[in-house]
């Protein structure tokens, strides 16, 4: 798989779920998060007020994590990220043979420990994902789609194998894999439509 995958993607609202966008974006040309916004009921929006006809407080909300839930099930796929106690190198070795077959492979990582962005650092203990799509022997190409900055902003480099070696050993270890039948699937149905 080449390093840098060919995305036509805008930044989500959430690493986990800007994660799967981009991957699926690069992996099925024409997808983008449109099918799963709309698909899931996206443009449902609940609204609370605060007091009895009083619509200065009025707070809408969109459960944006919840679309991809739904979107996947209807489609009858199964994108859900996988609880590992790989060790780091068991991870590259993993992440390899999946980039051979050619997906990219997602990872959660302790997100004070990301070395390429400034905002990670004074965040909280919170888990980050980035998609790697190549690993060479000291270094990663990282796809981060979601970096909390205003406006939201990206990254997709280069990292060394150490940088990161930290960022998973105190992770909570959760990957996600991408298969075949479901992107072809997707192909056919979604972006077929």
């Amino acid at each position: 798989m080449p390093e840098t995958m060919n995305t036509c993607h805008s930044p989500g609202v959430h690493c986990h779920w800007s994660s799967i966008t981009g991957c699926l974006n690069a992996l099925v040309p024409g997808f983008n998060s449109a099918h799963v916004f709309l698909a899931g009921h996206g443009l449902k929006t609940d609204y609370q007020i605060e007091k009895k006809c009083d619509f200065s407080g009025l707070l809408l909300t969109n459960h944006f994590s919840r679309l991809y839930p739904v979107f996947f099930e209807r489609n009858g796929l199964n994108f859900e990220y996988v609880d590992v106690n790989y060790s780091f190198p068991e991870l590259l070795k993993r992440i390899k043979q999946e980039n051979d077959r050619g997906f990219p492979v997602i990872i959660s990582l302790f997100s004070r420990k990301i070395p390429y962005h400034a905002a990670f650092h004074s965040t909280s203990s919170n888990m980050h994902c980035v998609a790697v799509s190549t690993v060479e022997s000291n270094r990663l190409y990282v796809h981060d789609f979601f970096i909390p900055t205003h406006p939201v902003s990206e990254f997709h480099g280069w990292v060394g194998k150490e940088e990161l070696r930290s960022g998973w050993e105190d992770s909570i270890k959760k990957v996600y894999f991408f298969n075949r039948e479901e992107t072809d699937f997707l192909k056919k149905t979604v972006v077929a439509k």
